[in-house]
C-alpha cells in the first residue's frame, strides 16, 4: 500500500514537475476574521475563573486565547482525520454544555480539486461583558498521491474569481483540422483534430489580447486517423499524451511530448481482453489517465467497451486484466481511489448512454474491473460528462423537456469485507440548463458548461445545490459554432470550437 502523503501543495512556474511539500501541521494559510486586539495571555488563567467587573477585560483575553486554542485544535482534528481518509466529512458544529461561554464551533471542508480542500473552523461566543467575539482559521490542504495519481493535472489553486462577466483573454488558431479534444497541463494546451494531428500551444507567456496562430509543431498520425480523446499525463519526469484512435485496430497510443517538436511514439495497440471489441463501434473512444493506468473505452459494439493499460513502461502499454462489457457507449468517465479501514480501492464513474443506467461506478481496483452500482436519471436522455470533486459527483446530459441537465450527488466511500462500496443519494433536484450538457469543468464552487446550443459559455454556482443552483454570468459569452471540449486550469478556462479562433482562453473579467 503506499503510504498516504497528505500534504500542502504548492506550484511553481514549471507546474507539478517540483512539487514543494509543506506539511499542513506546521504551515498552513491562515486567517483571522475577528480583530482579536489585546496580545496578552497568562497561562494560569482559564475561562472559569470567577472575575469581578473590573476584571471583565482580562477575562475577555483569557476567553479570546481560550477560543484561539480550540479553533486551532480543530482545524488540527480536521486535518488528522483526511491524512486518514482523504474523502472523509468533517463537521463540527456544538457549544460544549460545561463551557458557560457557550463557544459555537463550525468546521467546514470545501473541495477546491480533486486534490486540493480548504479547511475551516469558525469559533464565536460572548464575553462575560456581553461582547460578540468570533475568530475563523483555514489551511489549504493538499493530496500529493492523487495529484501525481493524475498525473499533476490537478489545479492546486483556489479559484477566488467572480466570474460575473466572463471574457475572451487570449485566442489562437490552427489550419487545416477542426477541433476534436483538448487537454490541459500547465497552461499547455493539447488538441486534437479530425486532421491525425495532435495541435500543441504553450500559452505561459500570453498576455490579454492575445491572438495568433499555434507555433508548436504538432504531433501528426502516420495514417492521418482521427484521434478521439486525449489525456496529458506527466509521468516521472517526462510527459505523455495519451490518445485513442478513430480505428477497428490499433485504438491505442501513447506519445512522448515532453520535448516540442520531438515526439516520440509508442507501438499502436490493439484492444484485446476476453473478449476483444469488434462489431460496429470497436473504435477508441475514450482515456483517462490514473496512477500508472491508462482506461479506454469504445462505443457499444460487440465485446468489452471497457480497458485497462498498465503504463509501468509508458512506451510500451501493456493491455491488463479482461476488460468489462458495459453495453452502451461511455460518452465521459473519471477514475479516483480513496482510502477506508487502511485498504485503498479504486473506482471509475461513468457517464453512459444506457437508457436505464446513465450513471455507473466500476470497481477497478484489480485489473478486470466488475460494476458495483448505477442510477437511473429521469427519462431516457443520455449522460454526456462527469466530474468528481471531493464526496459530490457532478453530472450532466442531454436537454430533456421540463427537467434538469445538471445532477449533482453525494457520494459516499465505504467498503463491505475486503470490496469497496460506493452510494450515491441526489441533492436537491438539479439545475434547469435548457440545452445539452456538451461540456463541463468544476473548480470549487463554479460549474464552467459548455451548451450545445446555442453554443453560448455559462459560468454556475453550484455551492448550495439543496437549494438550488445560480447562474451568475450576468453577460455570457457567445463562444460561436460548434464547441468540441473545455477544460480549466486556475483562473482560465479553455475552449475549443469551430469559430475562426480555435482555442479560445477565457478569463473573469473585472
Amino acid at each position: 500500500m503506499k503510504k498516504n502523503t497528505t500534504q500542502l501543495l504548492t506550484r511553481t512556474q514549471n507546474g507539478f514537475s517540483t512539487i514543494e511539500l509543506l506539511i499542513a501541521f506546521s504551515v498552513g494559510i491562515i486567517f483571522l476574521t475577528a480583530a482579536i486586539m489585546v496580545a496578552y495571555t497568562d497561562p494560569t488563567m482559564n475561562h472559569q475563573v470567577s472575575l469581578d467587573s473590573n476584571q471583565a477585560t482580562v477575562l475577555d483575553v483569557s476567553l479570546d486565547n481560550n477560543a484561539l486554542a480550540i479553533s486551532g485544535n480543530k482545524i488540527g482534528d480536521a486535518v488528522a482525520d483526511l491524512i486518514g481518509n482523504w474523502n472523509a466529512v468533517i463537521g463540527d458544529n456544538a457549544a460544549d454544555p460545561n463551557d458557560p461561554t457557550h463557544l459555537a464551533l463550525d468546521t467546514t471542508v470545501t473541495d477546491i480539486s480533486p486534490c486540493i480542500k480548504e479547511i475551516t473552523n469558525s469559533t464565536s461566543w460572548t464575553t462575560l461583558s456581553s461582547r460578540s467575539r468570533d475568530i475563523s482559521f483555514g489551511t489549504i490542504l493538499g493530496d500529493i498521491n492523487i495529484a501525481s495519481a493524475l498525473g499533476g493535472d490537478c489545479d492546486p489553486f483556489p479559484n477566488s474569481e467572480t466570474w460575473k462577466k466572463p471574457r475572451i483573454f487570449s485566442s489562437h488558431n490552427f489550419n487545416p483540422g477542426k477541433p476534436v479534444a483538448i487537454d490541459v497541463l500547465n497552461k499547455v494546451t493539447y488538441i486534437t483534430d479530425d486532421k491525425g494531428k495532435l495541435q500543441i500551444y504553450d500559452s505561459k507567456n500570453d498576455v490579454l489580447g492575445s491572438n495568433g496562430s499555434f507555433t508548436l509543431t504538432p504531433y501528426a498520425d502516420p495514417l492521418s486517423i482521427v484521434l478521439n480523446d486525449v489525456d496529458v499525463a506527466k509521468i516521472g519526469s517526462s510527459r505523455y499524451a495519451l490518445v485513442v484512435r478513430n480505428e477497428k485496430t490499433n485504438q491505442f497510443q501513447v506519445i512522448n511530448v515532453t520535448t516540442p517538436g520531438s515526439y516520440t511514439s509508442s507501438p499502436m495497440k490493439t484492444l484485446a481482453g476476453a473478449t476483444p471489441p469488434t462489431g460496429s463501434f470497436p473504435h477508441g473512444w475514450r482515456t483517462f489517465y490514473y496512477d500508472n493506468k491508462a482506461y479506454v473505452t469504445t462505443r457499444e459494439t460487440a465485446g468489452f467497451e471497457f480497458h485497462t493499460f498498465d503504463l509501468s513502461s509508458p512506451m510500451n502499454p501493456t493491455e491488463v486484466g479482461n476488460g468489462l462489457e458495459i453495453n452502451g457507449s461511455i460518452n465521459d468517465f473519471l477514475v479516483t481511489s480513496y482510502t477506508v479501514n487502511g485498504h485503498t480501492y479504486k473506482v471509475a464513474f461513468l457517464a453512459t448512454d444506457r437508457s436505464a443506467n446513465e450513471i455507473m461506478v466500476l470497481n477497478v481496483t484489480k485489473n478486470t474491473p466488475t460494476i458495483l452500482t448505477s442510477v437511473d436519471l429521469p427519462t431516457t436522455n443520455d449522460a454526456l460528462n462527469i466530474q468528481l470533486v471531493g464526496n459530490r459527483l457532478y453530472v450532466g446530459r442531454q436537454k430533456t423537456s421540463g427537467g434538469p441537465e445538471l445532477f449533482t450527488y453525494n457520494v459516499t466511500f465505504g467498503e463491505s469485507g475486503s470490496n469497496p462500496t460506493v452510494g450515491l443519494s441526489a441533492i436537491g433536484s438539479g439545475a434547469e440548463i435548457n440545452a445539452d450538457v456538451v461540456y463541463m469543468r468544476i473548480a470549487g464552487k463554479f460549474a464552467f458548461v459548455a451548451n450545445s446550443s446555442p453554443n453560448e459559455f455559462y459560468v454556475w454556482d453550484i455551492s448550495h445545490p439543496a437549494t438550488g443552483y445560480t447562474r451568475i454570468d450576468t453577460s455570457p459569452l457567445n463562444v460561436s459554432n460548434k464547441v468540441f471540449g473545455i477544460d480549466y486550469e486556475s483562473p482560465y478556462v479553455y475552449v475549443v470550437s469551430q469559430a475562426n479562433d480555435t482555442l479560445q482562453i477565457l478569463y473573469s473579467a473585472p
